[in-house]
């Protein structure tokens, strides 16, 4: 006799509860607000890119000296200029240093407001020492004089304080001896119409550290360096105009655009903060990922792959008896119990639509957000102390490690 009853849908008990708990917090990851929001981030258009400018070395110059310029109308005077000559020292190498010795805070807040810049900046000395290279042009030029900046002052009386010579590099490394040339220049201008202890700031400006430039008296910041130095912060204060923001906002976004040149790699993470918050929510999973993707590839996975891919393996079972219980907090302070079932699932106590569920699944529902049941659920440890799974669950897993390396 056939049976023509439908097949009843699949217990949830008998799913196996590591695989259940995976498909759980991947789909936690995809719906994740903070995760759309960075995708959202991604996929935005921006005004350099629709310009078709987004890695032109023209146009990233022609914006940084807007937003260094005292003069212009970015509205926050010398105080994106006094970020990045702060900056300089922080980005490491025996230049930075060098400078950071001769540039006080007290120097640079005096010193910034008097700088005016250029771009494509020539002079008639200014010459390439290769062979039909040419007059050299300076990416960026800057140059502090002495006197009243709010006044004229005739050009015989003032004198030159201190020059900021940037060379600009987005697609391409050094061509023939640009640096070099920069800064044999700069050093025949000393006693020319220079004060006595006038500075010449030399700053090489590229998405990353290798190559280098050639003459070692250059500073290399890279784009990194200038979004978290000097854009991030000039993009925070409470003083920017509305439309100014508007721009370093497109400006941020274009930055993140991957260069095909370079292996898609971007000029600058202007979202490492989005992402970092999208990671420490779902380390777990990530790790996980990533350890796949390594072994894929033939790599080796970092060690918190290797432990997140041992975790997996762990059943609420082997940190807490059968029986045992858990204890959530939900965000009115109330306390949530719960049984570990045999299966490795869960009972949620007073509440029979909540039973047979994972840790996850359960946090979700009570939280009413999506939560990572192994952080919100606590036990008490061996010692009587009071833990959440995730702690309970690394010990576990690093008492298991320890015993087999110990297995001859």
């Amino acid at each position: 006799m056939t049976d023509n009853t439908a097949p009843h849908a699949t217990d949830r008990r008998s799913e196996d509860p590591i695989l259940l708990q995976c498909r759980e917090w991947i789909n936690d990851l995809l719906t994740d607000p903070k995760l759309l929001r960075l995708d959202k981030k991604l996929r935005s258009s921006n005004l350099f890119s629709i310009l078709g400018a987004s890695h032109r070395e023209l146009w990233h110059s022609a914006f940084l000296k807007w937003v260094l310029d005292p003069q212009t109308g970015l509205g926050l005077g010398a105080y994106p200029l006094e970020c990045f000559l702060r900056a300089l020292p922080l980005c490491g190498g025996n230049a930075g240093l060098a400078l950071g010795e001769r540039m006080s805070l007290q120097w640079i807040s005096e010193t910034a407001p008097r700088f005016q810049f250029a771009c494509e900046f020539s002079h008639q000395d200014l010459q390439s020492k290769r062979a039909n290279m040419g007059r050299a042009r300076i990416d960026i030029f800057g140059e502090a004089l002495s006197g009243d900046p709010n006044h004229d002052t005739p050009d015989d009386e003032r004198t030159v304080l201190a020059r900021i010579i940037i060379e600009n590099k987005v697609k391409a490394s050094e061509t023939g001896d640009q640096t070099e040339a920069y800064h044999e220049w700069a050093e025949k201008q000393h006693g020319i119409t220079r004060c006595k202890n006038s500075l010449d700031v030399f700053v090489f400006l590229s998405p990353f550290r290798v190559p280098g430039p050639k003459c070692e008296q250059f500073v290399v910041m890279t784009y990194q360096d200038l979004h978290e130095y000097v854009l991030r912060r000039v993009r925070s204060h409470p003083g920017l105009a509305p439309e100014a923001a508007f721009l370093l906002d497109h400006y941020a976004l274009n930055l993140a655009l991957p260069i095909a040149v370079t292996g898609n790699r971007p000029m600058a993470n202007t979202h490492e903060d989005m992402c970092r918050e999208v990671y420490e929510a779902h380390q777990e999973v990530l790790d996980l990922i990533y350890s796949v993707v390594m072994a894929g590839k033939g790599g080796a996975p970092s060690s918190n792959s290797r432990r997140t891919s041992r975790s997996y393996s762990v059943n609420i079972t082997d940190i807490v008896e059968v029986g045992g219980q858990l204890t959530l907090q939900k965000k009115d302070g109330t306390q949530v119990h719960a049984l570990v079932q045999k299966d490795g699932s869960i009972d949620v106590v007073g509440d029979q639509s909540l039973t047979g569920l994972t840790v996850s699944a359960a946090a979700t529902k009570l939280l009413e957000r999506s939560a990572n049941g192994w952080r919100e659920w606590k036990a008490i440890d061996k010692e009587g102390a009071v833990r959440p799974l995730s702690d309970l669950r690394d010990a576990y897993v690093l008492s298991q490690s320890a015993e087999s390396d110990d297995v001859p």
